[in-house]
């Protein structure tokens, strides 16, 4: 029987990082004929020029669909999608898979299905089923989801609610998070090496602080920005790692906001624009609190034990730990939160130490796909 042939597209650092170990178990398949194609935020040099870290993983051949963001505004954000979907057209053609797999809610990816999609060419959705009503992000993973062929979902509540879409049952799996895989195959680096890479003393304590555009709002988001930069002046003694923002309408402004603050707090803090998944979840390892309104919050973060402060509404409805401390967009709530949540002492959750012989989420995906390998 000939090889599957799989493509999986990857649009910025967050989704690859995720995507990696499943990329590197489809790369070793004898079964599989791995294709992958990169888009959005990794071809952004303002946003750390992402695919860099795709070439360093050793997938030093991935096709390239092509997008423009512009001044990052609405409009350009729309004309970027329409060159996406012709891009895309191109790519599915070099590839010629017999399925794409996409993770999440990202507008790009939401390009590469609708073309997809058109093309008769079955998708395999990861992560749908979620809830994020402080962004935009929640209509176009539902959109995603009803393009997709397969879904590939973390909880029983994130199937039902898939399968209130109108899917099929059959098509749908419980596998859990691809995060589990990230985090337990990751090699970390030690505190000398990031430290000389940040050129940041990591102190006694540490936050690290990824704040996004909530795309839902029309409200000023450097405005909160600003909010959780004073907060953090309250903390003068903290070690403070920003991580950039993404290419969201408003992110230039936020990066600018936060960058400017990190620039004056020279010495223990930085604004930095991508870590790259293996920096960054070894710094998650280290640090006292995560803060700001990024999925890693409410995912990596509690995995890996560590408390973490969720400001404003971007992520709402989602589904959180304990771990986890809301609070609104104001200084002093921020301020709060951080103190509530600096004060708890937790412990890596029983997922992070399951055996190595447990099968991972990405074999459970690629498993499945060759089980119900399509016909087209």
């Amino acid at each position: 029987m000939d090889r599957l042939r799989v493509c999986v597209v990857t649009s910025n650092r967050a989704d690859f990082g995720l995507l990696r170990p499943l990329l590197e178990e489809a790369k070793a398949s004898q079964q599989i004929n791995l294709h992958l194609a990169a888009t959005g935020a990794h071809l952004s040099h303002s946003h750390g020029y992402t695919l860099r870290d795709v070439w360093d993983a050793g997938f030093t051949d991935p096709t390239i669909i092509h997008a423009d963001y512009g001044d990052g505004g609405l409009t350009a954000t729309v004309e970027a999608f329409g060159t996406i979907s012709h891009e895309a057209v191109r790519a599915m053609q070099e590839a010629h898979p017999d399925v794409i797999i996409v993770l999440g809610d990202r507008s790009e990816i939401l390009a590469v299905v609708t073309a997809a999609f058109l093309l008769r060419i079955p998708i395999a959705h990861i992560s749908g089923g979620e809830i994020t009503l402080g962004s935009l992000d929640n209509q176009i993973r539902n959109a995603i989801t009803i393009f997709s062929t397969w879904h590939f979902v973390a909880s029983q509540d994130h199937a039902n609610r898939v399968a209130s879409m109108g899917i099929n049952s059959d098509d749908i799996y419980v596998v859990g998070r691809l995060a589990h895989d990230e985090i337990r195959s990751m090699e970390t680096v030690s505190q000398t090496i990031l430290q000389r890479h940040l050129d940041v003393v990591l102190g006694n304590q540490l936050f690290v602080v990824t704040f996004h555009p909530a795309t839902a709002s029309m409200g000023d988001q450097a405005a909160v920005a600003n909010n959780l930069t004073q907060a953090l002046d309250a903390f003068p003694e903290t070690s403070v790692v920003i991580t950039g923002t993404n290419n969201d309408v408003g992110g230039r402004e936020v990066a600018e906001t936060l960058r400017r603050w990190a620039g004056l707090n020279s010495g223990r803090a930085c604004y930095v624009q991508s870590l790259g998944s293996q920096k960054y979840i070894s710094l998650l390892r280290i640090a006292d609190c995560v803060i700001g309104n990024s999925s890693s919050g409410l995912v990596e973060a509690p995995l890996l034990g560590i408390p973490s402060v969720n400001i404003g509404d971007r992520q709402a409805g989602r589904d959180r730990s304990p771990t986890v401390t809301d609070c609104g967009i104001e200084v002093d709530q921020i301020r709060s939160a951080i103190d509530t949540a600096t004060q708890v002492i937790l412990c890596p959750t029983e997922q992070t130490t399951t055996s190595a012989n447990q099968p991972t989420v990405s074999s459970l995906i690629l498993e499945t796909l060759l089980r119900r390998r399509p016909i087209v």
